[in-house]
């Protein structure tokens, strides 16, 4: 039987707030497809965003791009980094599904490289936490 890869209500981004802290964050890795942008979030799971504007066209071309975009989130869950907020914004349509499942996961882990490289003070301040306090990177770290 084969493992399916759901995305749970509790994987989403939902709140304004949310948006703007990763926003805030100023992590983010691009190509010609892609943007995205990420925080740590302490949590032992990513979550995913989708900021689609209306520049892209009407409602029914925006809701397009956002099931590709979960669509692809969904498939490359197993290889995108644990513990960080994820905010996909699209730079060009159309969208294939392929170049996403190519791209993500290797965007995904260059916004972690940052986020580990040197933590904004932006996230901290708001999350009250000390610039010494990361996110869970692997499994085995937040269990500790």
């Amino acid at each position: 039987m084969t493992r399916r890869f759901t995305l749970k209500s509790w994987e989403r981004l939902k709140k304004e707030d949310d948006f703007q802290r990763v926003f805030a964050a100023r992590y983010q890795a691009s190509n010609r497809d892609l943007s995205v942008y990420g925080c740590p979030n302490g949590l032992s799971y990513s979550r995913l965003g989708i900021a689609v504007g209306k520049r892209w066209g009407k409602s029914h071309v925006r809701n397009r791009l956002k099931r590709i975009l979960r669509e692809a989130y969904r498939l490359s869950k197993p290889s995108l980094p644990k513990g960080l907020d994820l905010v996909l914004v699209p730079r060009r349509a159309p969208l294939r599904l392929q170049n996403l499942l190519e791209s993500l996961p290797h965007l995904a882990r260059v916004v972690l490289a940052k986020c580990c490289k040197a933590p904004s003070p932006h996230v901290t301040r708001e999350l009250g936490q000390g610039p010494s306090r990361q996110a869970p990177t692997t499994p085995e770290q937040a269990n500790k």
